[in-house]
């Protein structure tokens, strides 16, 4: 290797960073170690390789190309002796390059596997048993004890954070669900408060007091009403409110007293096989039926002024 300016070198490219050399320089070489034709198995995107392999990088003297050992080596051999860079740096052998590797390498730069003779001549590798030793590897590359236990505690680190991202996760999620439900309590008090208001004020003021009360003051209608309903119950005692009996009260007004006595009873005998117990607002939807049936009877006698009659509601 070459001690100058710091270059990274990945099998993509030669990426140059600024070093702490004068002649350092923040450039791209325009230097792509995968053109040209390759062996199939070889030709991937760099997507591809990051998902299969780990990347791993290697260093390189900013300087490489116009250093004497480079320019000696020849164009050839210094296309060979970055694909080395890159295949050493990736295979985790400490910059040896075994002989079986050559022609690999040598396909990887597109060049002859016999340029290997050019770079140990220019003293870019060194021959060594078994194959060759990229030379002043270890001086600026980190040894494969060092990157296997860099890798380990950045995989141990991420699992940690992973683990400790979990519970925060869970922690918020626990927090806002909480936090939901304590927003939601108030909002639905208020809700539940405002429906009973509505409620309440769909009952005249007129209607307050004690139940008896209320049902007096409907026009004496609730008398006569409850009692016919009694009758026809056995003496039970309807579970009206003080609403039901308003009804009742603007129904009588409606038609008056004396058809309203007819159709309620009418309206007991009716329904009682099916409807025990109903509520007058059944019989005020019965009502509003009647009078659709016969309305154009009732709009002709209407605009003369008459008042209803019960034959109106035959």
């Amino acid at each position: 290797m070459l001690a100058h300016g710091v270059t990274t070198v990945t099998m993509y490219g030669i990426i140059s960073e600024a070093g702490s050399s004068t002649r350092g320089c923040s450039r791209v070489l325009a230097v792509n170690l995968l053109s040209g034709v390759l062996p199939a198995s070889l030709k991937f995107t760099r997507r591809e390789y990051e998902r299969r392999v780990t990347p791993m990088w290697t260093r390189l003297d900013d300087g490489f190309f116009i250093h004497p050992k480079a320019r000696k080596a020849g164009k050839d051999g210094r296309a060979m002796f970055l694909a080395g860079l890159c295949y050493a740096a990736g295979q985790l052998r400490d910059g040896f390059i075994p002989n079986g590797d050559v022609p690999l390498i040598a396909a990887l730069a597109e060049v002859d596997e016999g340029e290997r003779h050019a770079l140990v001549t220019a003293g870019l590798w060194e021959e060594v048993p078994n194959g060759y030793q990229i030379h002043d590897w270890l001086d600026f590359n980190p040894t494969k004890d060092e990157i296997t236990a860099r890798r380990n505690e950045r995989r141990e680190a991420g699992k940690k954070g992973g683990e400790a991202s979990a519970v925060a996760r869970a922690q918020a999620k626990g927090a806002a669900i909480a936090q939901a439900k304590s927003n939601q309590t108030p909002i639905l008090e208020k809700k539940i408060l405002e429906k009973k208001n509505k409620s309440e004020e769909k009952i005249p003021a007129e209607a307050s007091g004690d139940t008896k009360s209320k049902r007096a003051r409907a026009n004496n209608f609730s008398g006569w009403a409850e009692a016919l309903w009694s009758e026809r119950h056995k003496g039970a005692v309807p579970g009206w409110t003080a609403a039901d009996f308003i009804q009742l009260a603007e129904s009588v007004k409606a038609i008056g007293e004396p058809e309203a006595r007819r159709r309620w009873s009418i309206y007991l005998d009716e329904t009682d096989a099916f409807y025990r117990g109903h509520s007058p607002r059944k019989w005020r939807s019965e009502l509003s039926r009647w009078v659709e049936r016969n309305r154009p009877r009732l709009s002709t006698r209407h605009s003369s002024g008459a008042k209803y009659t019960p034959d109106d509601f035959q």
